[in-house]
């Protein structure tokens, strides 16, 4: 006996399937990827270092340090060095930059840890290169974006 037609669940191929959520799914495996790679504070070179929990507190940057003995201090800023190597792409208000190539840094809070993050690792597209600003420099434009940017919500 053959079931009526209204009996019959209709079943999507897999091909179907995939044409109807393909870009959701990989959409969906992006972003895990971003969020994987914002997390993981090792070396990359070392390897995956999955976050010790979810709710974790971030780790505090570490302090600036001295120049070594018989170098003249930095004269640059931290709002300086973000204008020379952010500005082009990112609007902060504050830093005087208006762009529209990368995120809008006024509409968002960010902390400093998530924001050294993305210096050091770059955009998944390679829209913004990993290392961009390096060491103190980083750290310092880290720090300065995580006060200010969110200001013009």
């Amino acid at each position: 006996m053959t079931p009526e037609p209204s009996d019959r669940r209709r079943r999507a191929s897999p091909v179907a399937f995939l044409r109807s959520y393909g870009v959701a799914i990989a959409c969906v495996a992006a972003l895990a990827v971003a969020v994987i790679t914002g997390l993981d504070h090792s070396d990359s070179r070392k390897g995956f270092d999955p976050p010790k929990s979810a709710v974790a507190s971030e780790p505090a940057l570490p302090a600036p340090t001295a120049p070594p003995t018989g170098t003249a201090p930095r004269a640059v800023s931290a709002k300086e060095l973000f204008a020379e190597n952010c500005g082009a792409c990112h609007t902060l208000t504050p830093a005087g930059t208006a762009a529209g190539i990368g995120p809008n840094l006024d509409k968002v809070k960010l902390s400093a840890t998530l924001v050294r993050n993305q210096i050091r690792f770059g955009s998944l597209d390679a829209a913004m290169p990993a290392n961009l600003i390096a060491g103190t420099d980083a750290d310092l434009v880290a720090r300065y974006v995580a006060r200010v940017a969110g200001s013009r919500r």
